[in-house]
């Protein structure tokens, strides 16, 4: 049995092969939400040490890890994306390890904000000082105008 293409959480879109593919599919989202359905695994994730690995998702998925678990298996696209995982270090493999890079990355992106509030208050101070500036400078070329003496003066002309 096919499962459609929408259904595969693997991405790019490719169908599983069959219904047991599918069951490596789930599991593998499964974990990497964090709420897996196997009771050990899920203690596992209350802990904080739920990491995906070939074996957690073949117990997860209820099958041998011998279909996932080696170069010639059966399913060689489920082992690629869990392998991939795992060499990727940005990626996290544990529930722990997640919350603490969402936590340093929430600091930063705080202290970003901090900075960028800091600035913009820095720059609305001197938008008021030069407003202020500019309003007595005008003021200022105003008097001027008005009290300005005519250099222009009359002469008497023949009546």
């Amino acid at each position: 049995m096919v499962k459609p293409a929408s259904r595969n959480k693997m991405g790019a879109g490719v169908p599983a092969e069959d219904e047991i593919e599918q069951h490596f599919i789930d599991a593998f989202a499964r974990l990497q939400s964090g709420k897996p359905k196997d009771k050990s695994l899920q203690t596992q994730a209350k802990q904080g040490t739920l990491r995906i690995t070939i074996s957690s998702v073949a117990k997860e998925a209820g099958h041998s890890r011998t279909l996932i678990g080696h170069k010639g298996c059966k399913y060689p696209n489920v082992r690629d994306r869990i392998l991939a995982l795992k060499s990727d270090p940005d990626i996290p493999t544990r529930l722990q390890d997640v919350l603490t890079k969402r936590r340093e990355e929430a600091a930063k992106l705080r202290r970003e904000l901090a900075l960028a509030q800091t600035k913009n208050a820095t720059l609305l101070a001197r938008i008021l000082e030069l407003n202020a500036e500019l309003n007595k400078l005008k003021r200022a070329n105003a008097r001027s105008r008005n009290n300005t003496p005519t250099n222009i003066f009359v002469l008497p002309g023949k009546p």
